[in-house]
């Protein structure tokens, strides 16, 4: 956690933030009224994002959104005003020091979606292939047919046609789809991709199983911290 000391800065009245040892200064030179102290508030900038903001003494005035607080939490385009003069803290002065969150919560149903549509690419494969596997049990059933009837037997030759004819057009189906499913993978893995990018910057992450992903700290292009 990240702790920013907020106040005025007592030799130049300009406004001063301080992070453990390392103090910075915005805007004009008495540009900051007295009526904000030396040490006036505390930022709390959780790793998550949170962020928390504390009066550091009773005699101050504080306020978020016109409402006079001792200690809140609250989220970025608050309105944050210091001392009874009512000094705007400018949110532009406080983003270098708060990290980028992004809630990566939607791409876990982007991946379900991906993972449930391989799957069914899949089921619809092997019940394909169990099918063609009718053309072998018709021929076997011709054979025993054959041996006990005798391969005269107008059934038997009914049973190799109908063998040969249901082959044919498994053959034909398989021939044609060998070309389709890999494009439909293809199409369907690129899919994927395009929506499967950071909320942040809208950088593409790789495809890559959503429990994995949340163990990653966050965004690789924009380093935005991930909110799970």
């Amino acid at each position: 956690m990240k702790e920013v000391i907020i106040g005025r800065d007592g030799e130049t009245g300009k406004l001063r933030l301080t992070v453990g040892k390392q103090s910075s200064t915005f805007g004009e030179k008495n540009s900051v009224p007295r009526s904000v102290s030396q040490e006036h508030v505390k930022l709390a900038i959780g790793d998550d994002g949170t962020l928390v903001l504390t009066n550091l003494n009773i005699n101050n005035d504080t306020y978020v959104n016109r409402r006079g607080i001792e200690r809140k939490l609250i989220k970025e385009k608050d309105q944050i005003e210091l001392g009874n003069d009512h000094y705007l803290l400018s949110w532009e002065m406080l983003e270098p020091f708060i990290p980028k969150v992004a809630d990566i919560s939607p791409l876990e149903q982007v991946w379900k979606d991906y993972q449930d549509a391989r799957l069914d690419m899949q089921i619809k494969e092997r019940r394909f292939n169990t099918l063609r596997s009718a053309t072998g049990l018709i021929t076997m059933f011709a054979v025993v047919l054959g041996a006990v009837t005798g391969r005269d037997h107008p059934l038997f030759m009914m049973l190799y046609v109908i063998a040969g004819v249901v082959s044919l057009v498994f053959f034909v189906i398989a021939f044609r789809e060998s070309s389709k499913i890999p494009l439909k993978q293809n199409e369907l893995t690129e899919e994927a991709k395009h929506h499967y990018k950071c909320p942040s910057c809208g950088s593409l992450l790789s495809l890559q199983d959503y429990d994995l992903l949340k163990q990653t700290k966050g965004c690789p292009h924009c380093g935005a911290v991930w909110k799970k």
